[in-house]
């Protein structure tokens, strides 16, 4: 939950987006300009929308790749993503 809510947070991409985050969309990850592609069939308009990656994404993010799986944020199912957290969301707010 807690890197759910900072990829949110330092990303500034909707819910969803970071739940479904692929390894496959980080590029650059050990270069100077890291970026996270989301793929054009996840916006109304048909474009990949390329996120820069600030620095504290990117150290979570090398932490996070000795993991290994399909998604960042794994769900407790195999090829699953982490489930949207709403009790968890609600205690937070």
């Amino acid at each position: 939950f807690q890197l759910f809510v900072l990829l949110s947070l330092l990303t500034g991409q909707r819910r969803g987006n970071v739940l479904a985050m692929r390894w496959r969309d980080i590029h650059g990850i050990d270069t100077d300009a890291p970026v996270w592609r989301i793929p054009a069939a996840e916006f109304k308009n048909g474009r990949v929308h390329v996120v820069p990656l600030v620095p504290s994404v990117v150290w979570f993010l090398r932490e996070r790749r000795r993991e290994g799986g399909e998604y960042v944020l794994p769900g407790r199912e195999p090829g699953q993503h982490y489930a949207e957290p709403k009790r968890r969301w609600i205690a937070l707010l």
